[in-house]
């Protein structure tokens, strides 16, 4: 007899996709695009900082390739300051320049060390390989005069997307009906706190605005992390009947109150590639899929291919970007799943204030003529030692003001 939730979950799936899956990309298209000629003469790493205060001190790296009077760009998202200091001693010893094929490009980044040392965390190995990746893919289509979109024969379409928040109390729930106010239809993809208790919930939950509650179940060892709590998933699923449960950690106390709730539970941090989705004890419906996690082009190509296979819907998410890494994610969500709730919201949001003027949800394309890059905004700043410790007096001047 076949399975009786298979057959539930594969009908809804087929209900709910409707035409999306026909532009979702295949592999044969990732071999066009691995087929492209590319020539690197000049790699160029440069540090940035964000220039508006955020909850600590964002930096990322671009690393620039050059060649036929054209650039190529990508962001290295990685979270630690260190790892951003490294790059910028080591991309000049990295061996880049010369003439390629995309795939032959990778399978180079394979055979070199892209680390004087090793990164603080494993995770960020991949971050490095698709800034990389990223530029050279940008790099070759403008060496042939083309865009990502032209390339592929696809439309970008409008893209909408959430606004990702840690709620924690009154004053993030304020932040929320500011940003209702200008934009009422706006969604929310908000981090739990362990402070959310039934009465909160329902505060919460009377905005109707909630479309993706992130447990941060794999963040270990961060300062974002939270410890699973069993009570909570389930207060959080019960007053959030339609938002997707983001990264709930899995155990002999979770599964149980999850097991009633599995069609909603999606991941993201621990999705790198295919084995790490099969590795789960059931197949999720929905998968936040951010490229940065994949690091090669080729495995996120795979990873979309395969989800199309198993009808799993895709929905992107950011990495706190800055500048062209945001738009690149963008860019291929509005090719590939525009009309999911995509939390790669414009880099204004990350500002302490609404961005009044900016265009709400959904966000109109905005591809370049040529390349792999998006028209938006940026809070890229320059880098420099003295801009740390300026940026650390601006945050707790801001967060003496919030109290007061």
């Amino acid at each position: 007899m076949r399975n009786p939730w298979g057959i539930f979950r594969n009908g809804i799936g087929k209900l709910k996709q409707g035409l999306s899956w026909k532009s979702m990309p295949k592999l044969s298209e990732f071999q066009s695009l691995a087929d492209l000629s590319l020539e690197v003469e000049q790699a160029v790493c440069e540090r940035y900082r964000s220039s508006v205060p955020g909850p600590f001190d964002r930096q990322v790296s671009l690393i620039r390739l050059c060649g036929q009077g054209h650039e190529g760009v990508g962001e290295d998202v990685s979270y630690e300051t260190e790892d951003h200091a490294e790059f910028q001693l080591h991309a000049a010893k990295l061996p880049l320049c010369g003439q390629y094929r995309l795939g032959e490009f990778s399978d180079h980044l394979d055979q070199i060390s892209l680390y004087g040392r090793p990164p603080v965390r494993e995770s960020s190995r991949h971050y490095r390989r698709w800034a990389l990746e990223s530029a050279a893919l940008d790099l070759a289509l403008r060496q042939q005069g083309c865009s990502l979109h032209e390339f592929l024969q696809l439309k970008p379409k409008p893209l909408r997307y959430v606004v990702s928040l840690s709620v924690r109390g009154e004053e993030d729930l304020a932040r929320i009906r500011a940003i209702q106010a200008i934009w009422p239809d706006m969604g929310f993809k908000v981090d739990v706190s362990p402070a959310w208790d039934d009465g909160f919930c329902r505060q919460l939950a009377d905005l109707q605005c909630v479309k993706v509650v992130d447990f941060k179940g794999y963040y270990q060892g961060t300062s974002v992390s939270l410890q699973p709590d069993p009570e909570l998933y389930r207060r959080v699923a019960e007053f959030f009947p339609e938002a997707f449960l983001e990264d709930p950690w899995l155990d002999s106390r979770t599964l149980p109150v999850l097991q009633e709730y599995r069609q909603r539970v999606t991941w993201d941090a621990p999705i790198s590639s295919i084995a790490d989705v099969e590795a789960f004890p059931w197949l999720p419906q929905h998968l936040n899929l951010k490229p940065s996690r994949s690091g090669r082009l080729q495995t996120l190509w795979e990873l979309y291919s395969w989800c199309e296979e198993r009808q799993i819907q895709l929905y992107a998410g950011g990495q706190y970007e800055l500048g062209p890494g945001r738009g690149q994610a963008q860019y291929l969500a509005s090719l590939f799943h525009p009309e999911a709730c995509n939390d790669i919201a414009p880099v204004v949001f990350h500002g302490p204030e609404p961005p009044q003027d900016h265009p709400g949800s959904p966000l109109p394309p905005t591809p370049e003529s040529s390349g792999f890059s998006w028209q938006g905004p940026s809070l890229l700043a320059p880098w420099t030692p003295e801009t740390r410790s300026f940026m650390q007096r601006l945050r707790g001047r801001l967060r003496r003001w919030r109290n007061s």
